[in-house]
């Protein structure tokens, strides 16, 4: 590998850590650390919700495609100034945060993350850009490993590694040798050490990282989005697909979003969630490889509402879990079960995850196959990001234990009705999915056809 390549490779992993540490601090540590500083969960739905420019970053990507510098180069016309803005950001929110800790106000907080992760999402749209430019032709496989592993690093670091550092009880059991009233790391100092860090590394890309500007090309706009996302209404099996992918997690939510964070209200160790996280790390590392072995047999929608069953029990125990838990006195007594939701968790979601990415390749037409992956991503993590949110804050209005039974009975019911039909898609042949009417072999047949329809075609299936 030519020494071009490496430090491309380096140059990425780098940025897209930056934005792992940034997505890991509204989305995992933060809302534990403000809720033992007085915040409630509405305080923390408005926090976690910042994480919906991510979602939708498609809409303003073809705004970086078309409109640049050429002079200071079409990636880094992006990078440079959110990643400057978002260092002077995290300085700022660093010398501040102490006093909002002390307040327990954190709207100003909350505000300037929203700017943070719109930043760090169109930075992630200039940094994936600029990998097929970055790397040579031969090596340009690796901008998925650069992606995937510098924002799970980053991640895992602000989710879990903060938490346990910034304890003074974890610290002075792990760490000092003789009790200390400070922590090893402070929330602030984390802010200052990262603000500093995201300013120095866009010193160096901006000086020693020279971009090479790639010949015009023809980028999806937000109006081919738009065109693809009406023509999936017309097409049975794909409204249908974008129906599931809107809705299956809305009964999820309220233990997904609340779960962890009613149990550490109650009194069970933030210290010990966050040893839960780290020692089921590598279980997520394995997962691509495991599932892989199965997706690619064509049955991602079986293994897909397995892994649901098997959530959905997972959420039956955490839940009655917290309904009994009553304070820190019986922490070691649900330490097994709180570990076992852990694991089911991490699996599950993460093996439904791979299941969707490999359908939607399956069934994606190559001539839109970047614009029609790129929306059903969208539509997957819209769900997310839009139910988990409104959880917390029902949560809020209405108590844990009642928004986990409605959410457990919807799952429930969802899966009863919906199970037959949701398999079923794994059979049909890639004809049924064209979205366009004039897209060669498009068949649409109705969606009440289709148990008719797949009994004789899941034979022929490729």
């Amino acid at each position: 590998m030519h020494a071009e390549d490496i430090t491309g490779i380096v140059t990425l992993t780098v940025l897209y850590f930056i934005q792992g540490i940034l997505l890991g601090l509204p989305l995992g540590s933060l809302p534990v650390l403000i809720l033992g500083a007085g915040a409630d969960y509405q305080d923390i739905s408005l926090l976690t919700f910042s994480s919906i420019f991510f979602s939708l970053k498609f809409l303003w990507a073809s705004v970086l495609d078309t409109h640049f510098i050429a002079s200071i180069g079409k990636r880094k016309t992006y990078i440079l100034p959110c990643n400057y803005i978002t260092g002077a950001l995290l300085l700022y929110i660093a010398y501040q945060i102490d006093a909002w800790f002390a307040q327990g106000s954190f709207f100003v907080m909350t505000v300037l993350f929203y700017i943070i992760l719109f930043l760090a999402a169109t930075a992630d749209i200039a940094t994936d850009g600029w990998a097929l430019t970055l790397l040579s032709h031969d090596n340009v496989g690796y901008q998925s490993t650069c992606q995937s592993a510098g924002q799970f690093i980053g991640w895992f670091i602000s989710q879990f590694i903060l938490i346990q550092l910034s304890s003074v009880e974890w610290c002075n059991s792990y760490i000092f040798s003789t009790p200390r009233d400070v922590p090893l790391v402070t929330v602030a100092g984390y802010m200052k050490f990262f603000g500093y860090f995201t300013l120095i590394v866009t010193v160096l890309v901006q000086f020693f990282k020279k971009e090479t500007n790639p010949e015009h090309r023809e980028e999806a706009t937000i109006l081919e989005i738009f065109k693809l996302l009406k023509a999936f209404t017309k097409v049975p099996y794909l409204r249908l697909l974008c129906i599931v992918l809107l809705t299956w997690k809305i009964g999820f939510s309220p233990v997904d979003a609340g779960g962890s964070l009613e149990l550490i209200r109650k009194g069970f160790p933030k210290e010990w969630w966050a040893t839960i996280g780290i020692i089921l790390a590598p279980v997520q590392v394995l997962i691509a490889v495991v599932t892989g072995h199965f997706v690619v047999r064509k049955i991602e929608w079986s293994i897909f509402i397995l892994m649901y069953i098997i959530r959905l029990i997972g959420v039956a125990v955490v839940s009655l879990t917290v309904f009994s838990f009553d304070g820190p006195e019986e922490a070691s007594g649900i330490y097994f079960w709180v570990f076992l939701y852990a694991l089911i968790y991490n699996v599950s979601s993460n093996m439904e995850m791979v299941c969707l990415g490999a359908f939607f390749a399956r069934i994606c037409d190559p001539s839109i196959g970047g614009t029609f992956i790129t929306a059903m991503n969208s539509m997957t993590n819209v769900g997310k990001v839009v139910f988990q949110p409104i959880s917390l804050s029902l949560i809020g209005l209405f108590g844990f234990k009642s928004m986990a039974i409605l959410g457990f009975i919807f799952q429930a019911v969802y899966l009863i009705f919906g199970r037959g039909r949701i398999v079923n898609m794994q059979y049909l042949e890639k004809k049924y999915w064209k979205p366009y009417p004039d897209s060669p072999d498009r068949v649409n047949i109705p969606l009440l056809d289709l148990r008719s329809k797949q009994s004789g075609e899941s034979k022929t299936s490729p």
